[in-house]
């Protein structure tokens, strides 16, 4: 498992297996996916961060999904509702800047 975060080319790799990579911006990782990934970590839900940074919903779900996939945030299912948490991996990725 390796991560990798590059600055200078203004690429973001995140490498969880050999066979997943999740490639990004720089732009879109500043604007959208760390918004996303602390609004997360504060505990809100996916329809109230679309709300609060102006995504629509189906948005915001693709970037969740692209986090669950780098091992950055779980998902838990409990009956009806989806529980998203940040992994400790996310928390470190997060406070980055």
């Amino acid at each position: 498992m390796i991560f990798w975060l590059g600055l200078l080319g203004l690429e973001v790799k995140i490498f969880c297996r050999p066979k997943l990579k999740v490639k990004v911006n720089f732009k879109t990782l500043r604007t959208r996916i760390l918004p996303i990934l602390r609004y997360l970590e504060a505990g809100n839900y996916p329809a109230k961060i679309a709300r609060m940074l102006g995504f629509s919903k189906p948005h915001v779900f693709y970037y969740i999904r692209k986090l669950e996939q780098a091992g950055l945030v779980h998902r838990q299912k409990r009956s009806n509702i989806v529980i998203y948490t940040v992994t400790q991996r996310g928390k470190k990725f997060s406070h980055w800047e």
